[in-house]
C-alpha cells in the first residue's frame, strides 16, 4: 500500500498520538519516530526505511534498529539490530551517525540528539 494513503488514514488517529495542554503540535510516540512529531517526514509506520534507538537490556550498550525494507511484510524479519557501546557519549553519537549516515542521511541529527539524551538521562555505572 502507499505511503500516501497510509498517512491519510493513519494522521488523525492512531494510538501513537499524544497531545499537551497549551501545545499547538502533536507528538506521535511509535517505533522509528526520532524526532517525536507527528509527521510524514518521521512517521515510523508510514515509511518503508527508518532508524529507532533505545539502550539494551544490560544498560550498557546502545541498540540500533533499523527497518528492512524489502521485509516491510514480515514482522520477524524486518528489522536488524547493531549494538554499540555507550561507555562515552561522543564515541557512540559518532557510532551511531557513522550506522545511519549508510542508510537514511537525513536522520543523522535527530539520531545524534536522539542518543544524546537517552545517555544524558541514564544513571552512570560506580567504579
Amino acid at each position: 500500500m502507499s505511503s500516501d494513503i497510509v498517512w491519510q488514514t493513519i494522521r488523525n488517529n492512531s494510538a501513537f498520538l499524544k497531545t499537551r495542554r497549551n501545545v499547538p503540535k502533536r507528538f506521535s510516540t511509535e517505533r522509528f519516530n526520532l524526532m517525536a512529531v507527528n509527521s510524514q517526514r518521521y512517521n515510523g509506520l508510514v515509511n518503508r526505511k527508518g532508524v529507532h534507538i533505545q539502550l539494551s537490556k544490560d544498560g550498557k550498550k546502545v541498540d540500533v534498529l533499523t527497518k528492512i525494507a524489502k521485509n516491510e511484510h514480515l514482522p520477524q524479519k524486518s528489522t536488524r539490530t547493531v549494538s554499540i557501546l555507550s561507555k562515552n557519549c561522543r564515541r557512540a553519537r559518532n557510532g551511531v551517525a557513522s550506522l545511519v549516515k549508510t542508510y537514511k542521511k537525513r536522520d543523522i541529527m535527530p539520531a545524534q540528539r536522539f542518543i544524546s539524551q537517552l545517555l544524558r538521562g541514564t544513571p552512570k555505572a560506580k567504579k
